[in-house]
């Protein structure tokens, strides 16, 4: 039975892990870097002015999200994006048109 690493790693599965590695690394970088550094200020009271003194910066847990939930600006926003995506006429025939040319090419095998 052959090793772990020589059932995954052949010359050619180097090679390709080589040529991943920069959009991998490029993706984690800025992606999910930012991303994960905006859930973590999302639970701070993070201004402007904290980048000056980091020590200005005060954990309030989900306060933020709790404000959120009250604002009626939010429920707002959130009601006119259910709206634009749902009522958008180019979404619901690009749906339809995507749809159907997948049916199509599923069942004439090119």
């Amino acid at each position: 039975m052959k090793s772990l690493s020589k059932k995954y790693f052949t010359n050619n599965s180097k090679a390709a892990y080589l040529f991943l590695a920069p959009a991998i690394s490029a993706i984690g970088i800025f992606f999910f870097l930012p991303v994960v550094a905006a859930f973590m200020i999302s639970f701070t009271d993070f201004d402007i002015y904290t980048l000056g003194d980091w020590s200005t910066l005060r954990f309030v847990g989900l306060k933020n999200y709790l404000k959120l939930i009250d604002d009626p600006l939010f429920w707002q926003a959130l009601q006119n994006t259910f709206l634009l995506r749902s009522g958008s006429g180019a979404f619901i025939y690009s749906d339809i048109i995507g749809s159907g040319a997948s049916v199509k090419f599923e069942t004439n095998k090119v």
